[in-house]
């Protein structure tokens, strides 16, 4: 049987490796905005990377409250412009990100499972487990284990 240190050890390894992959950089945000605005064919992906270049620029240095609030403003409505476009990750930046409704966090989070997003899943799950539903949330982290999503088989551990 393996120790559970090791298998956590692994399990942070692995999500680190996955959002290195994947992790937007801030030398190319003007790219994703141009992507993401343009009039034919814009990228929900490229909205969903600006956003997150936002959320960055948000959390370094010293800014302003009003500051820090016009930026993360910007970053909400380009995850919304990507889940709009059914890129999936984008819905789950919006609900994450923003202070709706749990009526519309529902909606983004059932659209970002729709379009098959392993993250939106999880993120259903702790919602399932705030309201009380325990054996809703362990099934949809079943879900998105089964989809390799390493936070989600990590919650199965417990």
């Amino acid at each position: 049987m393996f120790k559970k240190s090791i298998v956590l050890s692994l399990l942070a390894m692995l999500c680190v490796s996955v959002n290195a992959q994947e992790r937007p950089r801030q030398d190319k945000f003007e790219n994703y905005v141009n992507e993401c605005t343009k009039f034919f064919k814009p990228d929900g992906e490229a909205c969903w990377k600006a956003g997150i270049v936002l959320d960055e620029r948000a959390g370094a240095g010293v800014k302003t409250e009003n500051e820090k609030e016009t930026i993360v403003t910007e970053a909400r409505r380009f995850y919304k412009k990507g889940c709009d476009l059914n890129f999936s990750r984008a819905c789950n930046g919006f609900v994450r990100y923003n202070k709706i409704s749990n009526e519309n966090k529902i909606i983004y989070l059932n659209k970002g499972i729709e379009l098959g997003s392993p993250v939106c899943i999880s993120a259903f799950a702790g919602y399932e487990l705030k309201n009380g539903n325990k054996q809703k949330a362990k099934e949809l982290w079943k879900q998105a284990c089964e989809k390799n999503f390493g936070d989600a088989c990590f919650h199965l551990s417990f």
